[in-house]
């Protein structure tokens, strides 16, 4: 952490507690970032390019483990798993934040991150009101996420793809339910005590409160999700193999997504 306090419970805290894919760092605000560090906001906007050199560098990494060229990859294939994972990433410590009682209002001109592959990318904010480390922690809900960073940092970036992309905005809007309730399972297993909050964001997102990601799907077990649109990645099996991920409506058994378990 760089020229800031640290809050307890706070940001600083969330890589330890729940894994790297909740790591949130604090850069210093009055000037431009670090070397390396580019504005979030800009993978809602065409004109910088930023969204479309993670689609190629994407599309590469596939081919790559495929041994082909990147040719050889499905464009919507790599849009897909380009969004997905972006998604996945960017509310994550949103989700901990959320649950643990100190939840952010991300500003994507003021949150960056780094573009590498090959795990949880780099991410951080400036300038973001955070409740003061003595106040008591109050666990916020499914409201309080959309509005802090569903809405304003993750709406603009699955719009702009699916304007520009073969991609339609179910499966963007599947992607990210199925990126919260990764993040709910995740932070159930790091800490149990804060499971049931987590879930009940997803519980509320895709079963009532008529957000965008009303009716992408719903949990079939206690912390088991099941979406209602695929993410694409089936297409890259070969050879007769089943490419299907654990929370796709592709392996959907008798049980139905959109109803929260008793």
């Amino acid at each position: 952490m760089v020229g800031v306090r640290e809050d307890p419970g706070g940001p600083a805290e969330l890589g330890a507690r729940f894994g790297p894919y909740f790591a949130l760092d604090r850069l210093p605000g009055g000037g431009p970032p670090p070397a390396g560090w580019a504005v979030v906001a800009d993978l809602a906007d065409p004109a910088t390019g930023a969204f479309d050199r993670r689609v190629r560098a994407v599309r590469s990494a596939l081919a790559a483990a495929r041994s082909g060229p990147a040719e050889t990859v499905d464009e919507r294939v790599a849009v897909s798993v380009a969004q997905l994972g972006l998604c996945a990433r960017l509310v994550a410590p949103a989700l901990a934040l959320t649950v643990v009682g100190r939840p952010l209002a991300l500003d994507p001109r003021r949150l960056y991150w780094r573009d590498v592959l090959g795990g949880p990318f780099p991410l951080a904010f400036t300038d973001a009101p955070s409740p003061p480390a003595g106040d008591a922690p109050e666990p916020g809900g499914a409201e309080r996420f959309a509005a802090g960073t569903l809405l304003p940092v993750v709406a603009p970036i699955v719009e702009a793809v699916g304007r520009g992309y073969p991609v339609s905005e179910k499966v963007l809007w599947g992607n990210v339910a199925s990126a919260v309730a990764g993040a709910a399972k995740m932070i159930g297993l790091a800490e149990p005590a804060f499971a049931a909050a987590a879930w009940r964001v997803v519980d509320e997102l895709c079963g009532g409160n008529g957000g965008p990601l009303l009716d992408t799907g719903g949990r079939v077990g206690p912390a088991r999700f099941r979406r209602r649109s695929c993410c694409l990645i089936y297409r890259l099996a070969q050879g007769g193999a089943r490419a299907v991920c654990e929370d796709c409506v592709l392996g959907a058994g008798p049980s139905s997504p959109g109803r929260a378990p008793r």
